[in-house]
């Protein structure tokens, strides 16, 4: 081997050494660049029983209600994502069920976890009427706005 091809093969190695150098050097950019992601894991169980809820549906909204993702929870009422680190909003709805949503923030490396416990929809009474605390203190305001209406009208006023 002489000495010109001696030089040929150093100059490769230099040649090779700087180029994976530089792929390195990028790669390395790359993954500083990406931004960091996170786990959001949403637990979905019946209010009264504890039971998972297999029908129900799980939406990840960004801070302006724009939908990220919809996930469908597991046998255990379990659903995770991989998310973007930010600001979020978990809505959950599933039949027969009151929808509720809450806010989470998700970090780089992190998991944040969310606890929803559904709660049965009120059912509408026969003949249209409904029950509950909140319907019968909406028929009393609605009496006293009416009493207060009458007692004006009988003033002149």
């Amino acid at each position: 081997m002489g000495k010109g091809s001696l030089a040929s093969v150093h100059s490769m190695v230099g040649l090779v050494a700087g180029l994976s150098s530089i792929v390195g050097a990028l790669y390395s950019a790359v993954q500083y660049l990406k931004p960091p992601a996170g786990d959001v894991v949403a637990v979905v169980r019946e209010a009264k029983t504890h039971q998972p809820v297999r029908d129900a549906t799980v939406e990840v909204l960004t801070a302006e209600d724009t939908v990220v993702t919809t996930l469908i929870p597991a046998d255990d009422g379990r659903a995770r994502q991989e998310l973007k680190e930010g600001q979020y909003v978990v809505r959950v709805s599933a039949p027969s069920f009151e929808p509720q949503s809450r806010p989470i923030q998700v970090q780089g490396g992190a998991t944040a976890q969310v606890h929803f416990l559904l709660a049965q929809r009120v059912a509408a009474v026969s003949r249209g009427r409904r029950s509950g605390p909140v319907d019968g203190a909406a028929r009393a305001v609605n009496k006293s706005v009416n009493a207060v209406q009458r007692l004006f009208r009988g003033l002149g006023l």
